[in-house]
Parts: C-alpha cells; structure tokens; sequence
C-alpha cells in the first residue's frame, strides 16, 4: 500500500462552525488544522442570528471568537448550551485572562485556546471529539437503561398483579371449601392453608407496593399475623403485641420470614389456647451487633417436652420446616423453649 493511503486514511474529517468576526484570523484556524492532518468543511459565522442558523445544521465542533462586535463568547455558549449541548465549543481568543476562561469552561465550553497558542488547537479538538463521542455514547447507553428499567417495572407490575389475583383467587376456593365442609380435620387443614396464603398475599403486597426494597420487620410481622387471622374463628379472642422497631430486612428475607411466621401462628392457633380462650401472641424484635433476634410467644399450654428436647416428629412437618427455612434460607439458628407458654427465639444477620 503506498505511504500517501495511509497518510490519507489517517486524515480527520472534520465539520467545523466558526463564530470570529476577523476573516484573517479563521484563515489561521484553517489553516492549522489542515496541517493537523483535518479534511474540513467549515463555515464562519459573526452574528447571533447566523450562529443559531449554524447550530442547526449540527456541526461537530464548535470554534468561538469572545469579543465580537455585536455577540460575545459567554452568550455563544449560553445558546449552544440551550441548543446544542452535545455539541463541543471551544473559546479562541487572544485577549481574555485565564479567569474569563475558566467561567466560559465552567458555563459550558469544553475548552480555550489562545490564539498566540493555536498550535494546541488541534490536540483540544481532537480530545474534545473523543469525549464528546463517549459522552453520547454513555448517554445512548443510559437511554437504553432507562427503557429497560421502564420495561422491567411493566413487566413487573403486570405479575404483580396476576400473583396477587391468583392468590385471592385461591383464598376464595378455600373459603368456599370450608363453608361446604363438616369435617372437623378438612376444616383445621383448610384454616392451615388459609393463614399460610394469606401470609403470602400479604408480604407480596407489600414488597409491590415499595418496588421490592427492604421491609421494616416490625410492619411485617404486625401484617402477616393480622392477615393469617383474618376469617379465622374466634380471631376477636386473640390480642397481638409487636414491639416497635426500625429495623429493616431484605425481599429475600420477608419471604422466608412469611412462612417461619405463618408455621408458628398456625401452631398458636391449634395449641395457644388457655383456660380463658384467649390467645396472646408477642412477637419481640432487636437487634444486636450481629444478628436480627425474633422472639415469638404465646400464652397457651406450652411446646411437648419431646420439642423443647429436639424431637420434632410429635408435632408434625411444621417445625421441620421451620427449622430447615431459619438455617438454610435465613442462615440463622431457633431456639424454643416454655416461659408461660411456647417461645421460640430466631437469630439471623441481616443482608446488606
């Protein structure tokens, strides 16, 4: 290939917009650029009104004059910024301080040059380019993510939705069920559905409603055990204590939290009755350096001895499941024990 292509290829095209009132001094810009290696086209303009018409025409730089007879570089800037923001504009002058040029930079300019300095010129033009070009690409890039983001939120609205009417729809079936059902263990089993689901509903809902950011526990748990108890009978016999709280825990969290708390509620219901009726139910938050610490209590006859000794096979699946959510999804540990009635104490640490 012969040295003369390569110079060639090499070569800059440039569309260049020119606001100087001096003809001599724009054939000086020209003229070093095109030693610079630039193929131009270009234009001068000295007036507001031919600048403006100028910028329309979307010109990839932008090289202003400060002191014109009628226009002056800070109003130049101010309506390309008005304009043409994307567009780079670098001050030539020879008169201005550098204090001029730092507040034309700081309105806007990309750049100055001075004009006894214009050997710079074709550096700074070519460096303003190059950030000009990143800069709309970051900014095409950030459109892109914004429409994304946009989609994404549809998106998840549209399944937020349908979860949430599916799980109503569910509840409905099973509250039909239990109005059409005698038997006394279809019922309590239907009841153990009911408050697991409600539970459900209820933690979804709240993280839809704050775009799945994390949840204050106290606001939580003070939901999930009202929903649970919604239909239930007897529910007027029940008094709910949740200590106020400002910690906060994650999406993952809330849902594996749901269903702890739903297991232990369905077991205050079958066993939290005393010798009144009436079912108390505390739920204690704190936290330590650590660790997030629930404590959940009820007023009834207590757990069996065989639970509090580590045997969960008296009282069913629940507490096996309990057990497997704190440990593995919370990555925490439970304890229970009686303390007038059945407590259950589960730490885990918070996720950042």
């Amino acid at each position: 290939m012969k040295p003369e292509t390569n110079k060639k290829m090499n070569k800059q095209k440039l569309n260049l917009l020119i606001l100087e009132d001096n003809p001599d001094d724009a054939e000086l810009i020209i003229k070093e650029l095109k030693k610079e290696g630039f193929v131009l086209e270009w234009k001068r303009v000295e007036t507001e009104k031919a600048f403006k018409k100028a910028l329309a025409e979307k010109p990839d730089i932008i090289l202003s004059d400060y002191n014109l007879p009628s226009f002056n570089g800070m109003a130049a800037i101010k309506l390309q910024q008005q304009t043409a923001p994307d567009i780079p504009l670098i001050i030539m002058s020879g008169t201005i301080g550098e204090d001029i040029a730092v507040e034309c930079v700081k309105a806007g300019a990309t750049d100055y040059v001075l004009k006894d300095k214009i050997s710079r010129l074709g550096t700074v033009i070519k460096r303003a380019i190059k950030e000009a070009e990143e800069l709309r690409k970051r900014k095409q890039a950030e459109k892109k993510l914004q429409k994304y983001v946009k989609e994404q939120k549809v998106l998840l609205k549209e399944v937020n939705h349908r979860v949430k009417n599916n799980l109503a729809a569910i509840i409905g079936f099973l509250y039909l069920k239990e109005a059409k059902t005698k038997n006394k263990e279809i019922l309590t089993f239907i009841n153990e559905l009911i408050i697991r689901i409600n539970g459900l509903s209820t933690v979804h809902s709240m993280l839809s409603e704050s775009n799945w950011r994390p949840l204050n526990l106290n606001k939580l748990c003070d939901n999930i055990i009202n929903a649970s108890l919604i239909g239930l009978p007897n529910s007027n016999m029940i008094d709910i204590y949740v200590s106020p709280s400002s910690i906060q825990i994650s999406s993952n969290q809330a849902h594996s939290l749901t269903l702890v708390m739903n297991e232990l509620i369905t077991n205050s219901m079958k066993y939290g009755q005393n010798s009144n009726n009436k079912i108390n139910l505390n739920v204690d938050i704190k936290k330590n350096k650590k660790n997030i610490i629930i404590t959940y209590r009820d007023n009834g006859q207590g757990y069996p001895q065989s639970l509090t000794d580590g045997d969960f096979s008296d009282i069913g699946i629940g507490f096996e499941l309990i057990k497997g959510i704190v440990t593995q999804s919370l990555k925490g540990d439970m304890q229970i024990f009686n303390d007038n009635g059945a407590a259950t104490v589960i730490k885990f640490k918070p996720e950042t």
